[in-house]
């Protein structure tokens, strides 16, 4: 009873705390939720409220990535499809195996379940709640007193992790860890002492580890299950050690296959997760870009594991509020609780010969902060060893480390309660000599960094006054907290204990619990995925076709899958490997969203996109310096556009038929009532392409003061390598009504990119551009771009800012191609998709085994009719009809798993135009079914399957025997 008592206390506690921690968002449950998905209000097309600044900027991913993709699973279940393949975005993506979805996590049931404000309180307090009772049972079960059990947990629940990942897959993964501890140790009592119980013990142990294996994301489980590992051989060998017996490893054998056993049953239970989850990895870009811990400089940022909100949090809403530490908040701040945590946590050393669970984790806690900040290249070197390492950067490991800190410092609040006599004196004198040192050094160091941040950054003086007040109030808990370990070995009264107890864990809740309670936002309902009329305008005309969305302004990543929108960008942490590189040929190096800065029209055909909304007028497609745009130290104003100061530019075409020209002016936020002359001349003609006026005072500039002049004009049919001369002119302009040429320093180096690098066969003459203001050359070039082929495309509509265009000429996702272009490899391959001459109307690039025997040269458009019956995400049907063999040409990533039925014969299914798919079809009506069944989830399930079965024999095994040995 007594520990029953203890539980429902400790409950008791900690829905207390959690309460208090979602305090806002429980309030406020009938008009907001609890998301960062305001970020929303930072895009055109789904803006609702312009004057709403996003509360935190930070946690875009959940909102844009997280939050779409849990919703999309929910619409696929319901819909009856299990969701395997998500075909609207990037042509399509594994959506299963990528393990961030956690399509399988017991965290993902409320949102499939309950509505999404009642699904996002749900899941949030579950994380807190569960992560704290394991980690409170667990050091309840090695030995330790109610009151520092509690102060432990509550210190790793509420630490900087799990508060600013709270909304990441992150902080789901990070429950196994107490629970799969608990469990662990829990069985290796029981097996070793053959108590009843212990087949529950394992089947918890398997269940946690399973849990977080589906929980999304498989780096920080791996680093989980090590812990839990490491704990696990740590206690049998102890066992051994302690009870003696000549039988001692021969029972230590026998704990070790039965925890051992449970742990690979887990693992084979989650291989219905894994195994896709390995392949989707293999076949991705991530092993390329992450092969290094990625360390911290403990060195330069230790102040702020102190002071966590020195230099402010992407959390504040203040004009100016600076958005806390470089590089990243989040990172920083995610490797430690509080302030009295680490000191205790440390001075708890001076007791490890106490316990050896307690020199375990301080053994713990010190070869995390090696690895974790590479202290003397220790984490460099493990990743050299241990590949996986590697792969997996610091900034997945912080659970291991903040809970062995947590750990430690509750051992030390352990052993100082249990100090009598004179030990209590020396100890408190000692300890408060340390702490002031500690509190001196930490306090000075801060202040002398934030006086070092504001003399390079102009800040409010309210966030100077809230800095300062910041260390102050983090002193006192610091303080207050250690006065509580102190006094609590006076305290005899047990009502004193308790109390000081209990103001110890709040202590522990508080710096992060309670002051960054709102890091995750709670937001008006009208900001969560809103249905705008852009976005319901853009899917009435575009329908079910894909549409490219240039710039980064346009739409959220991946929210495109609550609004039914088809776009080819994706935002991934794997992304397709191949389709990577392809999109990045074709559309530039956008980031991990796939930001389209440029297109070419190659590449629009290949995949299958003939919908493209722009930002403004100006098309991107097949231009010189798209793609090119400058950074903003690379910005600067080239002089203003008045009387008898002309601007000039020189430059050179990259291809025939130039026919427009964008230049970026800056107008001061005001209307500049003038008039603008824009005149392009024919350098080696001596001739005038063009000459146009424009009524300046209609310009509208952006938030930055900047707007773009679009200048079309005929196309000059032989423009290729040819010099022109642009200028920017005003004769009724005054000082106080004009604009101001925008210009880049980096131009020349621009230019020679988009001359000679973007052009086959190159200009082998390349001749820098030339700009000058009046008579004066100014070193650097206008913020312009060149267009050549926007005759191609129909202007369908505008709206809100954006123009909507058709590519007249453009194929649909399923094509029929005649001529079969041979590769020797994957670099050949994705030349080739640049290469002149090259139409994906009627090309297709295959490996050179398979194109080599049916290469035909015919270069007329194919006479062949392809249509859709039936398409799904997982499953589409085509019909073609053609009067010569050839191939069906898909537009979606040739991927494993995707298989080729042709009038019901399975047929190979090729790698073509280097990163999509086709298959080889006879003359004639052909009926092509392309499939999605991945041998790796059969697999997966299979093992899954064997993992359940092992767990239920393996159960009823274990208690037979507890049954018999209780008969006996």
């Amino acid at each position: 009873m007594a520990l029953v008592r203890e539980l429902v206390l400790a409950l008791g506690v900690l829905l207390v705390l959690v309460v208090a921690f979602l305090e806002k968002p429980l309030a406020n449950f009938a008009t907001h939720h609890y998301t960062s998905a305001d970020v929303t209000q930072s895009f055109a097309l789904t803006r609702t409220e312009p004057a709403h600044a996003p509360q935190n900027q930070r946690l875009s991913d959940p909102a844009v990535e997280m939050l779409p993709w849990l919703l999309h699973s929910r619409d696929e279940l319901c819909a009856g499809r299990f969701p395997l393949w998500n075909d609207y975005n990037g042509c399509g993506v594994p959506h299963f195996a990528n393990a961030q979805s956690a399509v399988l996590s017991p965290f993902s049931v409320p949102y499939y379940v309950l509505p999404l404000r009642a699904a996002l309180l749900v899941t949030a307090a579950a994380k807190l709640l569960l992560a704290a009772l394991f980690a409170w049972l667990f050091l309840r079960r090695i030995g330790l007193a109610f009151w520092p059990a509690l102060f432990g947990a509550t210190s790793f629940a509420w630490c900087g992790h799990n508060v600013t990942l709270l909304a990441y897959p992150h902080s789901s993964v990070v429950v196994a860890l107490p629970a799969g501890l608990f469990y662990a140790e829990l069985a290796c009592a029981r097996l070793w002492e053959r108590l009843s119980g212990r087949a529950s013990a394992l089947l918890g142990l398997a269940a946690s580890l399973a849990a977080g294996a589906f929980a999304g994301q498989p780096e920080p489980f791996l680093f989980c299950a090590l812990g839990v590992g490491a704990w696990t051989a740590f206690r049998v060998f102890e066992l051994a050690r302690v009870h003696g017996g000549p039988d001692r490893w021969r029972r230590a054998a026998a704990c070790s296959a039965w925890l051992g056993g449970s742990a690979l049953a887990a693992t084979l239970v989650a291989a219905v997760q894994m195994i896709p989850f390995l392949e989707y990895s293999r076949n991705s870009h991530a092993l390329l870009v992450r092969n290094a811990p990625q360390a911290l400089p403990i060195g330069e940022l230790w102040p702020f594991l102190i002071f966590p909100n020195l230099l402010g949090n992407p959390a504040k809403l203040a004009p100016g509020w600076p958005d806390g530490p470089r590089p990243d908040f989040e990172l920083v701040h995610a490797s430690t609780t509080s302030a009295l945590v680490v000191f205790l946590a440390l001075v708890s050393i001076a007791w490890i010969r106490r316990s050896r669970a307690h020199a375990f984790f301080v053994a713990w806690m010190l070869a995390w902060v090696l690895y974790a900040y590479d202290v003397l290249g220790f984490g460099n070197a493990l990743g050299s060893l241990l590949p996986s390492f590697g792969i997996a950067p610091m900034n997945r490991s912080q659970p291991l480390g903040v809970f062995a800190l947590c750990a430690s410092a509750a051992f030390a609040v352990e052993r100082v309660a249990e100090l009598r006599g004179r030990a209590r004196l020396v100890t408190a004198c000692v300890a408060l000599a340390l702490a002031a040192s500690c509190a001196w050094l930490a306090a000075s160091e801060a202040h002398v960094r934030l006086d070092r941040f504001l003399a390079r950054n102009a800040a409010p003086d309210d966030f100077v006054r809230y800095a300062r007040d910041h260390v102050t109030t983090m002193l006192a808990l610091f303080a207050a907290g250690l006065a509580l370990v102190l006094l609590k070995p006076w305290l005899r009264p047990r009502a004193a204990s308790w109390t000081a107890g209990a103001a110890l864990v709040g202590v522990a809740f508080v710096p992060w619990g309670w002051m960054l309670r709102n890091y995750n936002p709670t937001v008006p309902d009208r900001t969560v995925l809103p249905r705008t009329d852009a976005i319901d305008r853009l899917r009435l005309l575009v329908r079910d076709e894909r549409v490219l969305i240039f710039g980064a302004d346009g739409l959220p990543p991946d929210t495109n899958l609550e609004y039914g929108l088809r776009v080819p960008a994706n935002y991934d942490a794997l992304d397709v490997a191949r389709y990577e590189a392809l999109w990045r040929a074709h559309f530039g190096d956008g980031g991990n969203g796939h930001v389209a800065h440029r297109s070419t029209l190659a590449g629009l055909s290949l995949l299958g996109v003939r919908f493209v909304l722009t930002r403004g007028a100006w098309l991107p497609v097949e231009t010189t310096f798209a793609g090119l745009e400058p950074a903003e130290r690379q910005r600067f104003r080239a002089g203003a556009v008045v009387p008898g100061r002309e601007i000039t530019q020189t430059f050179t075409a990259s291809e025939n038929g130039l026919q427009g020209l964008r230049i970026e002016v800056a107008t001061d936020a005001r209307a500049n009532r003038c008039t603008l002359w824009l005149a392009l001349e024919d350098l080696e003609r001596g001739t005038l392409v063009d000459l146009q006026s424009l009524d300046a005072s209609m310009l509208r500039a952006d938030e930055r003061e900047r707007c773009e002049i679009v200048f079309r004009f005929d196309p000059v049919r032989d423009s290729r390598a040819r010099r022109f001369r642009f200028t920017l002119s005003s004769s009724d302009a005054t000082a106080s009504q004009c604009v101001l040429a925008l210009a880049r320093r980096d131009f020349a180096e621009t230019e020679r990119i988009a001359l000679v690098e973007r052009t086959t066969p190159p200009i082998t003459e390349y001749i820098p551009g030339e700009l000058r203001s009046g008579a004066e050359v100014v070193q650097g070039g206008l913020v312009l771009d060149l267009s050549y082929r926007r005759e191609l495309f129909r202007r369908v509509t505008e709206f809100e800012g954006f123009t909507l265009w058709k590519y007249e000429e453009g194929r649909e996702p399923f094509t029929f191609a005649t001529r079969a272009l041979p590769a020797r490899d994957e670099r050949e391959s994705l030349a080739l998709t640049l290469a002149r001459g090259f139409d994906p109307r009627r090309d297709v690039i295959l490996p050179a085994s398979a194109a080599r025997s049916t290469t035909t040269s015919d270069c007329a458009l194919p006479d062949a009719s392809v249509a859709v019956v039936e398409q799904e995400s997982t499953r589409s049907r085509v019909l073609v009809r053609s009067s010569t063999p050839g191939w069906l040409v898909a537009s979606q990533p040739f991927y494993p798993g995707w298989k080729a039925l042709v009038n019901g014969v399975e047929r190979p299914l090729l790698p073509a135009n280097h990163a999509l798919c086709a298959v080889e079809l006879p003359a004639g009506a052909n009926e092509v079914e392309l499939v999605y069944a991945p041998r790796s989830l059969q697999r997966g399930l299979a093992l899954s399957i064997v993992g359940l079965l092992l767990l239920a024999l393996g159960w009823i095994a274990l208690r037979r025997r507890e049954l018999r040995e209780r008969t006996h």
